[in-house]
């Protein structure tokens, strides 16, 4: 039986090719005002200001939770009554729980202390 010549390509290559091209035919577009600024004033999410000019946090962190659905009922018919978001909300009845949580932050930060200076305790 004769061998086979295969002359097999990267198909990364090709797709590499392909997007080089097509950026290529694109530089020859000016940009509009509105996207130029803003591509050179971003700043690294680390280098960010975490409160506005008043103090206030701000928002950033995003977490999909898991609710039960009739939790989430109840806490969408609060908001409803209290006219704010299901989020704010729920914001708020965290925040409660972490105020009658402040003994367990301060073991926690005791023990972070702990782990630092490499005293375990077993």
């Amino acid at each position: 039986m004769p061998i086979k010549n295969l002359n097999l390509t990267n198909p990364v290559d090709n797709a590499l090719q392909f997007l080089s091209a097509a950026q290529d035919s694109t530089e020859m577009e000016k940009p509009n005002a509105k996207t130029e600024s803003a591509t050179h004033k971003q700043v690294p999410i680390q280098d960010r200001p975490k409160t506005d000019m008043h103090g206030k946090e701000l928002k950033r962190k995003r977490y999909n939770l898991l609710l039960a659905p009739s939790l989430y009922e109840d806490v969408e018919k609060i908001a409803y009554v209290e006219n704010i978001s299901a989020n704010e909300a729920i914001n708020r009845a965290l925040a409660l729980y972490k105020e009658n949580k402040n003994d367990t932050l301060k073991q926690y930060a005791e023990i972070e202390k702990l782990k630092a200076s490499g005293k375990t305790e077993k």
